[in-house]
């Protein structure tokens, strides 16, 4: 398995001299025989190793367990270790989500936080040929184009660090194997068993069935299929980028401009390429709009328009499609108001308020309908204020190590623009500690120790910001 790793590593251009690379370290097979695997080829590689590991706290004393063994193995090789503890349970709670895309997202951030603190610039994961052909049968299964059945990637950038994924050769019982007789005990997480999850069952059910009724060899092919796409979708992005140098006569964050007639020297598959680029970048992702652009361009009538989602629109003028926004708007003035405390706030550019009850006591605050947040008054530095946002803010989520970008936090909550700029913030005279409807921070909070309590109760009249009615 070393030598396919080593083979991976080279053919793919997976890992250089000079690296420092994070591990994602479960302790289950796959990242133990990574990590071991990485760390007997580190002194002729020239690599650094950092083995990381998150504890999503899902699954009690057994996930205490997985996190001692994944510390007591790096110690004795002498790898260094950073354990990292996530509250996805706290994080559903609050917010919903499913269980494994939840504890993806913060598996990520843990990822990206070590990395910046270390200076790593690779991130080597223990994906392997298995999880390749359940990725690609699952995505076939829910609709998906020929980049979706290329599969998961085997290296992309992300986020500043280079993700690698050097066991993507290997089928699951090699690396089994490979655990044995290095005597290396991996550990059981009983989630993998559970058919509760559509990728379990996909791996324990369907999977076994259609090996033995149809085709023994699928795995393989499933394979094969996303190794082929996956070269293939390289040539179609080049041959996308040179088409649409030929035809976009204008592209930036508020207009898109392309030329009808070199468009429609395209062929077919081309056309539909370079809208989808297009689309992407407005974050618009259906084979529907796709579809209504591409026969906009070919339309007769020189003059015809279809919407988009996200406020977008493709307008058809002569000799040109458009791609705008339907109402462009000014950008709205902030505010950074005090809030009275206690007392009420009116924040009129947004048409929302603040009310501040300060007491010794804990109220039942859910019964005021609306979002709310308390605070330990001791641990707020100087007074509170509610303001719009700042170039380079950053709040200390609950449940995560280290800071987030808000800028981020609105882009992982699919917050337009627009909201974004009007979107209120709460801080004390240092940190920001709640951006209403979205996340807390970790400062202020309440503990046994509290004394006296700062409730905020926010009100909202325009429905902009007002998701549900939890403490958020």
């Amino acid at each position: 398995m070393v030598k396919q790793i080593e083979k991976s590593v080279r053919e793919c251009s997976l890992l250089e001299r000079g690296d420092h690379i994070i591990v994602g370290f479960s302790g289950g097979a796959d990242s133990l025989a990574l990590l071991d695997g990485l760390h007997r080829l580190s002194d002729e590689g020239g690599w650094d190793l950092t083995a990381v590991h998150v504890h999503h706290q899902l699954r009690g004393k057994e996930a205490d367990e997985d996190a001692a063994f994944a510390g007591s193995f790096c110690r004795e090789r002498g790898i260094p270790f950073h354990l990292r503890k996530v509250d996805v349970p706290g994080h559903i709670e609050r917010y919903g989500g499913n269980v494994q895309d939840v504890a993806r997202e913060l598996r990520y951030e843990v990822f990206r936080e070590v990395a910046k603190q270390v200076g790593a610039n690779k991130l080597a994961l223990g994906h392997h040929a298995d999880d390749q052909a359940e990725t690609v049968l699952m995505r076939f299964l829910r609709g998906t184009g020929a980049a979706g059945l290329a599969g998961i990637p085997v290296k992309r950038e992300w986020d500043g660090l280079v993700v690698v994924r050097p066991l993507w050769r290997t089928w699951r019982h090699e690396i089994e194997a490979y655990c044995r007789a290095r005597q290396l005990t991996p550990r059981f997480d009983s989630s993998n068993v559970s058919t509760d999850y559509v990728r379990n069952r996909v791996r324990l059910e369907l999977i076994p069935q259609l090996e033995e009724q149809y085709n023994p060899q699928l795995k393989s092919g499933l394979l094969q299929l996303s190794e082929q796409l996956a070269a293939e979708e390289e040539v179609w992005k080049k041959w996308t980028d040179e088409a649409s140098e030929k035809v976009l006569l204008k592209g930036n964050d508020g207009e898109w401009v392309l030329s009808v007639r070199e468009f429609r020297t395209l062929s077919l598959a081309l056309q539909r390429r370079v809208i989808q680029l297009i689309l992407n970048y407005l974050a618009i992702r259906s084979w529907k709009h796709i579809e209504n652009v591409r026969l906009l361009a070919n339309h007769t009538s020189p003059s015809a328009r279809c919407s988009l989602p996200g406020n977008w629109e493709a307008v058809r003028d002569y000799d040109k499609i458009r791609f705008s926004r339907t109402k462009p708007a000014r950008k709205p003035q902030g505010y950074d108001v005090q809030l009275n405390v206690p007392g009420l706030t009116k924040l009129e550019p947004c048409g929302a308020s603040f009310e501040a009850i300060v007491t010794d006591e804990a109220l039942e605050a859910d019964k005021w309908g609306m979002r709310w947040a308390v605070f330990d008054a001791a641990k707020v530095t100087g007074t509170l204020r509610v303001r719009t946002r700042k170039r380079g803010d950053r709040i200390h989520i609950i449940g995560m190590d280290g800071h987030k970008k808000v800028k981020d936090l609105f882009i992982d909550e699919k917050i337009s623009r627009k909201e974004r700029d009007m979107w209120p913030l709460v801080t004390d005279e240092a940190d920001i500690l709640w951006i209403p409807g979205l996340r807390r921070s970790a400062k202020a909070l309440i503990t046994d120790d509290t004394r006296q309590r700062i409730y905020l109760f926010y009100r909202q009249e325009a429905s902009v910001h007002n998701r549900d009615s939890r403490n958020v």
